[in-house]
């Protein structure tokens, strides 16, 4: 799984746009190239991901991955000092810059765990689409009892009332993926998959919410781009899925022209420095958390579905 063109940056159009034109208001999960390329074909484009509820805490820990990553690399490939533009995925949206940070204003600010990427259809499949995983979400299994964590607080105490949130293990082996298209590149936590005895607990929940969207979409019609998701033909399990390791990036590179974006085997040298540097001390026991589905679309199909019934 060499690329992740499931990242909105895949679909950057060729077209540029000059001072006097307006640009388009940007919606959460949705650039604006993706909005181009989908209304030229009189499509629109969703994708269903999970929002990471991150912590305060947390986000230092992230920029400081982001920062031993990156240092790591300046070090060992000074050409990308030029070559590319980098920004942590919880970055401010004032300190975004680059035609990624352009288009990218709101993801910036949403770290999150892809479960379908790009969904091409019309607007009216998409509205058919929220309103049958609205009823889906709610008829769903709960999230197994050692996934879910139960957050306090005074007020919450008060009231013998807690907020519920999945809790996922990270694996300690940060990954790297690149556009095959634009040549981009993000930097990934993992969410820790099957251990040598058994398939982890995480893996198999977010195998079945997954699944559970999947059996949602394919009575509409809609097509998944798997095949630049995953950087190639993928190999399906009998469920009519294929094989995914569940991610959530905190760097992203964004080639500042197409003549600099990295070859292949360039980017299999950045794949083995970041195979080198060691988060585990600044991840410890840090988990990805989320208590909800969102659908992302550039029509007015835009949801959150709670995972837990209130």
């Amino acid at each position: 799984m060499d690329s992740l063109a499931g990242y909105t940056s895949d679909d950057d159009p060729e077209t540029q746009t000059t001072p006097d034109q307006t640009l388009p208001a940007f919606d959460n999960f949705v650039t604006y190239s993706e909005n181009y390329a989908m209304k030229t074909k009189n499509l629109r484009s969703a994708f269903v991901c999970l929002p990471w509820k991150v912590r305060s805490e947390q986000r230092e820990s992230i920029r400081q991955c982001y920062k031993r990553v990156l240092d790591r690399l300046y070090k060992e490939i000074p050409s990308l000092r030029t070559r590319y533009s980098f920004h942590c995925s919880i970055q401010s949206k004032q300190d975004i810059y680059g035609r990624y940070g352009m288009s990218q204003k709101s993801a910036m600010n949403s770290p999150h765990i892809t479960l379908l990427p790009n969904l091409h259809g019309d607007q009216n499949d998409f509205q058919r689409l929220d309103h049958s995983l609205r009823k889906a979400v709610k008829a769903a299994e709960p999230a197994p009892a050692q996934l879910v964590q139960k957050l306090g607080g005074p007020l919450g105490d008060m009231l013998n009332r807690k907020e519920e949130i999945v809790s996922l293990r990270i694996d300690k082996n940060i990954m790297a993926f690149m556009s095959s298209k634009t040549g981009n590149f993000f930097i990934a936590l993992n969410v820790i998959g099957p251990t040598q005895q058994m398939e982890s607990a995480e893996k198999a929940y977010l195998r079945g919410l997954m699944r559970m969207v999947y059996e949602q979409v394919k009575p509409l019609g809609l097509k998944c781009q798997w095949e630049k998701f995953l950087g190639g033909a993928p190999s399906y399990n009998e469920d009519g899925l294929p094989e995914v390791n569940y991610h959530c990036s905190f760097l992203i590179g964004e080639a500042k022209s197409f003549e600099e974006r990295l070859s292949r085997a360039q980017f299999d040298r950045v794949k083995r420095q970041v195979r080198e540097v060691d988060i585990s001390d600044l991840v410890g026991d840090m988990k990805i958390e989320f208590d909800s589905l969102y659908l992302g679309s550039n029509t007015r199909v835009k949801n959150v579905y709670s995972l837990f019934k209130k």
